[in-house]
């Protein structure tokens, strides 16, 4: 499918004209051929909503710019869950989260969800956009420019005081990642900010004949929310094929608790048996080290390739780790 510009040149902002002429100007794509594995959006509420009083079709209807279709939803103890052909979206009390794979212009969700949170009477205090990149983002053997460039021109004009990233090695596997933060921290009672988000991106897994009494057939093209104990805690697993026709799994948790979720890690990656995966943790200003550090620590039968972290905004760290299976 094409992927068509939301608004004319001219109503972007200056930053985004200045680094399209470094980008590659505003081509438009023609079929959507990424150069990427998945795409993750974030919104989070200032204040609660109730996720069961909120009309799906609003939600489907927000994300038909991006040519996805709904296969069925549900409510759980976590929130409201839509699974669609190629992306998962979770609605919480306080959150809207979108993952999807590279077929999905996500970017175009963005303005009817913002729409749509404002019909809901709340504004958003943070909002991340990541895509985890297997190409370089100027590769000229698919439109992966092109569509980054759209991506960047969207949020920046949704959020024109968020910053983007490049993290990790340009011409292999590496992360986009957007920030908006507009946090209020200078109120009386303000929250402290513990939140932490583990991300696991498995290539090329190797599932036996039988994982427990599951098919290898039967995994595929599985996307999956799972409720924590804690109610605003969950997990999404998304398992879906590359474009050189090998398996991808991913693998997501917000539990706060380092021991349960580097356990949930461990077992992910022993379970999939991957060639490599990368493992990425954002961690809020008041989370503790120690909590990173247990979950980047060794993988049995696996070395580091790359490692790294960056800083940034009021004290948030993104780390980022590429681990490949020992000869």
């Amino acid at each position: 499918m094409t992927a068509p510009w939301t608004a004319s040149q001219a109503e972007f902002p200056k930053s985004v004209h200045a680094l399209m002429a470094l980008w590659g100007g505003f081509s438009e794509p023609q079929q959507a051929v990424d150069g990427c594995l998945e795409k993750r959006l974030e919104l989070d509420l200032r204040r609660p909503i109730d996720p069961a009083s909120v009309d799906p079709q609003t939600l489907v209807d927000a994300m038909q710019p991006t040519g996805d279709g709904l296969l069925h939803h549900r409510v759980n103890s976590s929130g409201r869950v839509l699974t669609f052909h190629h992306s998962i979206m979770l609605l919480t009390e306080r959150r809207v989260l979108v993952v999807s794979d590279s077929s999905v212009l996500l970017h175009a969700a963005l303005r009817p969800l913002i729409n749509l949170v404002q019909q809901w009477e709340v504004d958003v205090e943070w909002a991340s956009f990541m895509r985890m990149n297997l190409a370089s983002p100027w590769s000229p053997k698919c439109e992966i420019s092109d569509i980054m460039a759209q991506e960047y021109a969207e949020l920046k004009s949704v959020f024109p005081s968020g910053h983007p990233y490049l993290t990790g090695p340009v011409d292999r596997d590496h992360f986009f990642y957007f920030v908006y933060d507009n946090i209020e921290r200078k109120i009386p009672n303000a929250r402290r900010e513990e939140d932490v988000q583990i991300n696991i991106y498995m290539h090329n897994i190797n599932v036996p004949c039988q994982d427990g009494n599951i098919s290898y057939e039967s995994l595929k093209n599985i996307q999956e929310v799972e409720p924590l104990p804690c109610a605003t805690e969950y997990e999404v697993l998304r398992i879906s094929g590359e474009e050189n026709g090998t398996s991808f799994v991913s693998f997501e948790t917000n539990a706060a608790d380092a021991e349960p979720s580097n356990k949930r890690v461990l077992e992910n990656i022993e379970r999939f048996a991957p060639d490599r995966f990368s493992m990425v943790v954002l961690q809020d200003r008041d989370g503790h080290l120690a909590n990173r550090r247990h979950v980047f620590g060794e993988v049995r039968g696996y070395s580091i390739l790359s490692r790294a972290v960056n800083h940034f905004g009021e004290g948030y760290a993104f780390h980022q780790a590429v681990y490949v299976r020992n000869a």
